[in-house]
């Protein structure tokens, strides 16, 4: 159930060497969000099983030799859960590019990752309808928000967090002390991923 004081939550994104579902993640940045405030921050390279395309290096910054002595995705996603925990997690376009990739990943290594979610593409298009696009990038234009490490993990959270908080009309110490973001958050169905 959600509570009206919820404070508690996980801002996530992730950069792959792709858009296909059968690309792979080469990073995990997640940030975690306690009364507010971002309390503790995660993030990873994942060593891929093949070479990065070029295409992606221009879109992400990660090159090969950045990720060659990373951890397999195995390891990363287990400490990616855990840092995690039971929170809702919050992200841009996750419903429809990074769950799929957590989730087949997740289930390749055993795991069942089923965690409450909020899409802040889906909360622009119910939000702010005027934007017109609903990219990471138009939503700061629109909000004038300033991208943080563009297509970079962390870097995405930040600004995803940012850009979330224009949507809810929130100031920044009173994040979810309202009743009109739980309306929000109920009105997006919050979706449960496994």
């Amino acid at each position: 159930m959600i509570s009206e004081s919820l404070t508690d939550f996980v801002v996530f994104d992730i950069e792959t060497t792709g858009l296909r579902l059968d690309d792979e993640i080469i990073e995990i940045g997640a940030i975690k969000v306690r009364g507010g405030e971002v309390t503790e921050v995660f993030s990873s390279f994942i060593r891929p099983l093949r070479p990065i395309p070029p295409l992606a290096t221009m879109i992400n910054g990660i090159t090969n030799s950045m990720v060659e002595d990373a951890p397999p995705v195995e390891y990363v996603l287990e400490m990616f859960f855990d840092f995690v925990g039971a929170d809702v997690v919050l992200g841009h376009n996750i419903a429809r590019f990074d769950i799929p990739f957590i989730r087949r990943y997740a289930g390749v290594a055993g795991h069942q990752f089923a965690r409450s979610y909020l899409d802040t593409l889906m909360l622009a298009k119910q939000k702010a309808p005027q934007i017109g696009r609903f990219n990471l990038e138009s939503i700061c234009q629109y909000y004038e928000v300033e991208m943080r490490d563009q297509h970079r993990a962390v870097g995405d959270c930040y600004t995803t967090l940012a850009c979330y908080r224009k949507l809810i009309g929130a100031d920044e110490k009173a994040l979810f002390n309202t009743t009109s973001t739980i309306e929000i958050i109920l009105e997006s169905k919050l979706q449960i991923f496994e």
